[in-house]
């Protein structure tokens, strides 16, 4: 099943139906703007990242927070899952790359 993922100023991640166009899930979670948001590459979790400095890692059966990650001191802009899904890397404006 496709989805597609989408992050916004309103502290919210949206899945949509590519096929025609509708919103399945809205996810709350973050306290700031959502910058990067990322499918595992089963597409069973998504990973997402943002102004309030965390990474975070939902599953999208039901939209679940899994884990929420600490450790950066600046706004996160990009994050991902490792091919392998064991692992999810992140960079922010602390200018530090993590992996987690």
């Amino acid at each position: 099943e496709r989805r597609v993922a989408s992050c916004s100023s309103d502290k919210t991640l949206k899945l949509w139906d590519p096929l025609d166009g509708n919103m399945v899930m809205t996810m709350y979670g973050h306290a700031d703007e959502v910058m990067g948001v990322n499918f595992s590459h089963d597409g069973m979790f998504l990973v997402s990242c943002g102004l309030d400095n965390l990474v975070i890692v939902w599953n999208l059966t039901n939209g679940a927070i899994l884990k929420k990650l600490f450790g950066h001191y600046d706004a996160v802009y990009r994050c991902c899952f490792t091919h392998n899904a064991n692992s999810l890397l992140s960079s922010s404006c602390d200018m530090t790359l993590k992996s987690w």
